[in-house]
C-alpha cells in the first residue's frame, strides 16, 4: 500500500516535458545501440544493416525525381517516402538514419496523445500521466521506433484519430469530426492497413455520436475525398481501383502459403513457387522453360504483368481457406501469437526480447481486466475508442500476413495502455491495491 502511494506521488510530480524527453532518451539510446555499436561496432558509417526496410529509401528518391508512376507507389503508400526525402532536402540523401531518429520524436509525441486522450474521456491527469508513462516505457512502441518502417508515423496518426474519435463521440462537434477523418487519412497515407477502419468508425459515429448523422456523413466526406485519390493513382497507372497492391498479395503468398504449410508439411518456399506458377497459369503468363522459385512472386506485387492478378490472387488465397479451414484456423492462432508477443528489432539483444514478451502479457492481462468493467458498466465510447481499434488492426495483419511481430500490434497500442489504465482504477476503486 505504501509503495503504491508512493508511486502515484511520483506521477503526480511529472510534466508533459518530462515524460516526452524521457520517451524520446530512452528511444535514441536504442538507436545508438542497435546502430552505433551492435550493427557498426565502433560508431563508423553507420549502416542500417537488414534491420529497416530500405525500400522506403528508393521511394524517397523516387519523389525527389518528382515521379510517382513507379511500382514502389502500388504497394507503398507515399507518406513515409515523404518524411524521408524530406529529410534528403534538408540534409543530403546519405542522411537515412535521421529518419530513424525523426521516428524516434514522433513515437515519444504519440505518449502525449495517449494523456489527452485518457483526459477527453474522463480520467484525471494523474491517471492522463500513467497512460502517457506507460506508452513511453512499452517495449514494442520503442522496437518499432528503432527500425525504417511506416508503422510509427502510421500510428501517430492513429493515435490523433482516437483522440479526435473520442471527442466526437462525446460532443458531437463536426470539427473533431474533420479532424478524425483527416487524421485517418493521413494513417491510411503513411501504412494502408488504416484504409477500412473507416467502416467500423462510422458506424461507432452513427451509434454513440451527437449529431450523429451530420457528424458520420463529414467524417464519411473526409476520407473518401482523402483517400480516393489514391485509388485512382493506383486505377491509372497500374489498372487496378485498390488502395495498395499489397494486401490480396500477402493474403495468398503469406497467409494461404502458411495454410498450406500446416496442411502438406511442405517448405514453405516450394509452396510459394507453387502458388507462382498456378497463378501464372490462371493468367496465361507461363513461359516455356521457365523455372519458379520463391522469388517469383515479386513480380506480382506491384501488378506489373497483369493487373487481373490482384483478383486472382485474392480468389486463390479463399480457395486454400475453404478446402483447409482447420489449418486456416491454427495459422492465424500462431500469427496471433507473433503479433502480440515481441518486436523482432530485440533479436539483437535477447534480454529485451524476453522483457518485452513479460511486458506484454502483463498489459494484455491489464487491459483485458480493463475491458470487462468497460462492458460491465456499458461504457460504450471507451469501448468504442478502445476495443474496436484493437479488433480491427489486430484482425487485419492477423488475416492478411505479411509482417509478423509486433510492429503490427503497435497501432494500438494506445489503445492497450488506455484499457489498463482503465482497469487499474477501477481495481483501485475498489480497494484492492
Amino acid at each position: 500500500m505504501g509503495f503504491t502511494n508512493a508511486l502515484w506521488r511520483q506521477i503526480d510530480h511529472l510534466r508533459w516535458w518530462m515524460i516526452l524527453v524521457l520517451a524520446i532518451g530512452i528511444r535514441l539510446a536504442f538507436i545508438y545501440y542497435l546502430y552505433f555499436i551492435y550493427i557498426t561496432p565502433g560508431g563508423g558509417r553507420l549502416s542500417l544493416g537488414g534491420l529497416s526496410d530500405t525500400t522506403y529509401h528508393y521511394g524517397a528518391l523516387q519523389l525527389l525525381q518528382g515521379s510517382i508512376a513507379t511500382g514502389y507507389f502500388a504497394y507503398h503508400a507515399p507518406l513515409m517516402a515523404m518524411l524521408i526525402a524530406v529529410v534528403y532536402v534538408l540534409f543530403g540523401v546519405d542522411a537515412i538514419y535521421l529518419a530513424v531518429v525523426v521516428q524516434a520524436i514522433f513515437s515519444a509525441v504519440t505518449c502525449l496523445f495517449a494523456w489527452s486522450a485518457a483526459k477527453t474521456l474522463g480520467l484525471d491527469d494523474r491517471l492522463g500521466k500513467m497512460a502517457a508513462l506507460l506508452l513511453a516505457l512499452d517495449l514494442s512502441s520503442i522496437g518499432v521506433s528503432l527500425v525504417i518502417g511506416a508503422e510509427v508515423v502510421s500510428n501517430f496518426f492513429i493515435a490523433w484519430m482516437l483522440l479526435f474519435l473520442a471527442r466526437l463521440l462525446l460532443r458531437g462537434q463536426l470539427r473533431d469530426a474533420l479532424a478524425c477523418g483527416a487524421a485517418l487519412v493521413l494513417a491510411a497515407l503513411a501504412r494502408p492497413n488504416a484504409v477500412y477502419f473507416a467502416a467500423p468508425a462510422a458506424l461507432a459515429i452513427l451509434l454513440l455520436s451527437p449529431r450523429r448523422w451530420v457528424n458520420a456523413a463529414l467524417f464519411g466526406v473526409i476520407c473518401v475525398l482523402g483517400m480516393l485519390p489514391w485509388f485512382f493513382r493506383n486505377y491509372v497507372y497500374h489498372r487496378a481501383f485498390t488502395f495498395s497492391t499489397v494486401g490480396n498479395f500477402n493474403l495468398l503468398f503469406y497467409r494461404a502459403a502458411s495454410v498450406e504449410f500446416w496442411a502438406t508439411a511442405s517448405p514453405v518456399e516450394e509452396i510459394q513457387a507453387r502458388l507462382a506458377f498456378e497463378l501464372d497459369r490462371r493468367l496465361d503468363l507461363v513461359k516455356k522453360d521457365e523455372v519458379y522459385t520463391a522469388s517469383s512472386i515479386w513480380r506480382h506485387l506491384a501488378l506489373d504483368d497483369d493487373p487481373r492478378a490482384d483478383r486472382v490472387m485474392r480468389d486463390m488465397a479463399l480457395e486454400i481457406f475453404m478446402a483447409h479451414p482447420k489449418d486456416l484456423a491454427i495459422s492465424l492462432s500462431v500469427a496471433l501469437v507473433k503479433v502480440l508477443s515481441y518486436s523482432e528489432a530485440f533479436n539483437p539483444v535477447p534480454v529485451f526480447k524476453w522483457l518485452n514478451v513479460l511486458w506484454n502479457v502483463v498489459l494484455y492481462l491489464l487491459a483485458i481486466m480493463g475491458g470487462v468493467f468497460m462492458l460491465l458498466k456499458r461504457q460504450w465510447i471507451w469501448l468504442a475508442v478502445t476495443a474496436l481499434p484493437i479488433t480491427y488492426f489486430i484482425a487485419v495483419p492477423t488475416i492478411a500476413g505479411g509482417i509478423q511481430d509486433t510492429r503490427s500490434a503497435t497501432s494500438v497500442t494506445i489503445c492497450f495502455v488506455l484499457m489498463a489504465v482503465y482497469g487499474i482504477v477501477e481495481v483501485k476503486t475498489r480497494r484492492v491495491l
